[in-house]
C-alpha cells in the first residue's frame, strides 16, 4: 500500500542519522562553523517491487536515494559580520575597541531553507566583548622604565580597565625595560579568565 511505502521511506531516512551527521561534519574544513540545525535528509521517489497495489510473492523491495545535507559558514565571514554589527551599535565610538566578536561561541536557531535550496534564513545569537580602545604600543611607551606601583596606578586610571597585573622576568627585576620590544602586553577580558 501507499502507507507501507511511506513508512519504509521514513524509516530509511531516520536510519543512522548520527553517523551521517558525523561524516558530514568531517567534510567541513577547520575554518567553517557548522550549523547543526541545517541538517536535512531528503529522499527521492521510491521504486517499489512489486508496485503499489500488486500482490507480493516473497519479499517486497523498496529502493530510494537519501540525500543528507548540512550547512556551514566560514568562520572568518561570521567574525567579520558580527564585528560589523557590533560596530554599528558602537556608533563609530572611537574610544571603544572590539576584543571578541562572539563568532567562536555563536549559536544558530530556526534554520529555514528556501524552496529552491539556494538561500536560507536563521537566527544567530552571539555575545561579543567590547572595551576601551587601548593601543599596545602606546602602553609599552607609557610603562617603559617604570616600577610596578606606578604602572598599576597609570593603567587602572584608563576607563574600562578593572585590574592590572605586572610580571617581571627574571624575578629580581624591579622596573620595566626601556626597550619596547622586550615588553609584552596581554589583555584579558572579564568572563574569559
Amino acid at each position: 500500500t501507499t502507507e507501507d511505502v511511506e513508512k519504509a521511506r521514513d524509516d530509511l531516512a531516520q536510519k543512522d542519522e548520527g553517523d551521517v551527521k558525523d561524516k558530514l561534519r568531517e567534510q567541513f574544513s577547520s575554518g567553517v562553523k557548522i550549523i547543526p540545525e541545517s541538517f536535512q535528509a531528503t529522499t527521492s521517489d521510491p521504486k517499489v517491487t512489486p508496485g503499489i497495489g500488486e500482490e507480493v510473492q516473497g519479499k517486497a523491495k523498496l529502493t530510494t536515494e537519501v540525500t543528507y545535507t548540512m550547512a556551514g559558514v566560514a568562520q572568518a565571514a561570521l567574525d567579520d559580520y558580527l564585528k560589523s554589527k557590533i560596530d554599528e551599535q558602537l556608533d563609530n565610538d572611537s574610544e571603544r575597541r572590539i576584543y571578541e566578536s562572539g563568532a567562536e561561541t555563536a549559536k544558530f536557531a530556526d534554520f529555514k531553507q528556501s524552496e529552491d535550496g539556494k538561500t536560507a534564513t536563521l537566527q544567530l545569537s552571539a555575545t561579543g566583548q567590547v572595551g576601551p580602545k587601548i593601543d599596545d604600543n602606546e602602553i609599552k611607551e607609557q610603562v617603559a622604565g617604570k616600577r610596578c606601583g606606578e604602572i598599576e596606578g597609570d593603567l587602572k586610571a584608563i576607563d574600562g580597565v578593572s585590574d592590572v597585573d605586572v610580571q617581571f622576568s627574571p624575578f629580581w627585576v624591579q622596573t620595566v625595560p626601556t626597550d619596547a620590544s622586550k615588553i609584552t602586553i596581554e589583555f584579558k577580558l572579564l568572563g574569559n579568565g
